[in-house]
């Protein structure tokens, strides 16, 4: 916040930190720019993705990542820890993964992200068009569904080569 004092975070939800980071950010002076939501209705969190510029998700312990994937639909650029869900949900055209390596570094990493993110506002809007092209290519339920029919397939069907011929509509066909 010292290199972009204009900047402000959102912090949405509830978790073990909650309390401390709240104590924190006003021990820092920074609790002006910082907003604590706590839990929200769907339509609220929405609301806020629609006027963030950058998503940031630093859990070690989120294997599925649904948070970052509605980020990415609502053409937020992610920036994660490269492991669990959200390391494969982002590649380089749609947020950053930082590496995790000591806990000092990726702090720097994850700041240096953000700095990145904020004083290149062509490379955060690149990413958040690949971020949305992304999460609507690979990750919708239509998708989803093929490659479960697909496991499905190999499980029951191990020697034969042949895909099955039952398909998930498209949601446009669907209509």
């Amino acid at each position: 916040l010292q290199t972009h004092p204009n900047s402000t975070f959102d912090i949405v939800g509830y978790g073990p930190q909650w309390q401390r980071l709240q104590a924190l950010t006003q021990q820092l002076g920074i609790d002006e720019q910082v907003n604590f939501w706590g839990w929200q209705e769907h339509d609220t969190v929405l609301q806020l993705l629609a006027e963030a510029d950058v998503f940031l998700a630093p859990s070690l312990h989120d294997s599925g990542g649904m948070a970052v994937l509605e980020a990415m639909a609502a053409g937020v650029p992610p920036i994660v820890l490269a492991t669990g869900g959200p390391a494969i949900m982002v590649d380089d055209s749609s947020g950053i993964r930082v590496p995790l390596t000591t806990p000092r570094q990726v702090v720097r990493d994850l700041a240096a992200a953000l700095d990145d993110l904020a004083r290149n506002p062509d490379r955060r809007e690149a990413l958040a068009r690949g971020a949305r092209r992304r999460a609507s290519d690979l990750f919708t339920w239509d998708q989803h569904a093929e490659r479960l029919l697909e496991v499905y397939w190999q499980t029951l069907y191990p020697a034969t080569p042949l895909r099955p011929l039952v398909t998930a509509p498209r949601r446009a066909e669907a209509r």
